[in-house]
């Protein structure tokens, strides 16, 4: 019996989003899956049950969210989404809203494997953090894209506009520079605990990597300990029913992992030629 996967697709206005919106509905169907690609916006709870679009969920065998859809309506839908089994997913809804804040691994059994990181929405404190020296790495707890992602320390004149323009009423991270980032950063795709493939990111900006940022990408290979730390976290994400991830590593620390909506897939199909999209659906057959 043909199987139907159900995609949930997010609107970008961001020139630099990754193609996962046309790569994986294409490869899906290639494995021999009946497709639906769904706008998020269009999940419904009916006294039937729940709806995405005119599909009753009961005909869909595995659904996989594409980010989280407009902001203002995410709590709303991902609360509906989540009666269901998390069977159903790629990445269930709840565990998408628990992981995709940058600091939330620094608290669990990951915690060694990460550097260390202070989380604030008071500027004072974060400032007063900067201020007692060295170099230090600013983010948004939750961002995308290498945005608004800044190299600082006690001598910037404009640190308070920095701090502000990061928090935006919000959280920020805080973290000391490392400097082996200045080397890059190896961005590795997991599929159902398989590898689908890894490359480096390299920058002239030193401390941001992001291809959407202006890095460039290059074959890789993992070192034996790089490895062992991608297993751990293969690990773990399949405790928490993650079937697709990012893993960004430098040496031994992760830098980010990343359940939302990663990119990668079209890098990789460029850099080695072969078709990281289509083993990707392939590891869910």
């Amino acid at each position: 019996m043909t199987r139907h996967i159900c995609f949930l697709s997010s609107p970008s206005g961001n020139a630099n989003a990754n193609t996962n919106n046309e790569l994986l509905p294409k490869s899906f169907q290639q494995a021999g899956w009946l497709v639906s690609v769904i706008a998020q916006e269009q999940v419904r709870l009916t006294p039937e049950g729940i709806q995405l679009g005119s599909l009753n969920v009961q005909h869909v065998d595995l659904i996989w969210l594409l980010g989280f859809g407009e902001r203002e309506s995410c709590i709303d839908r991902f609360q509906i989404l989540s009666a269901l089994d998390n069977t159903v997913f790629v990445t269930p809804p709840l565990t998408m809203l628990r992981l995709h804040a940058k600091f939330t691994l620094c608290q669990g059994p990951l915690q060694h494997l990460f550097l260390p990181s202070w989380v604030s929405g008071d500027i004072a404190w974060l400032r007063d953090k900067i201020l007692s020296g060295g170099d230090w790495v600013v983010k948004p707890t939750a961002s995308s894209y290498g945005q608004q992602v800044f190299k600082v320390s006690a001598t910037d004149k404009n640190l308070n506009e920095i701090l502000e323009s990061v928090i935006l009423g919000g959280y920020a991270l805080l973290q000391k520079y490392y400097k082996a980032a200045e080397r890059g950063e190896k961005r590795v795709l997991i599929a159902n605990d398989q590898t689908i493939g890894s490359y480096l990111r390299t920058s002239s900006e030193r401390f941001r990597s992001n291809l959407s940022a202006g890095a460039t990408a290059s074959t890789c290979s993992l070192t034996v300990e790089e490895g062992n730390v991608i297993c751990k976290v293969k690990q773990y994400l399949a405790e928490m029913e993650v079937r697709f991830a990012a893993i960004d590593i430098v040496e031994n620390y992760v830098m980010e992992i990343n359940v939302a909506n990663p990119g990668g897939l079209q890098t990789l199909i460029d850099l080695t030629q072969k078709d990281a999209a289509q083993a990707t659906a392939l590891s869910f057959s």
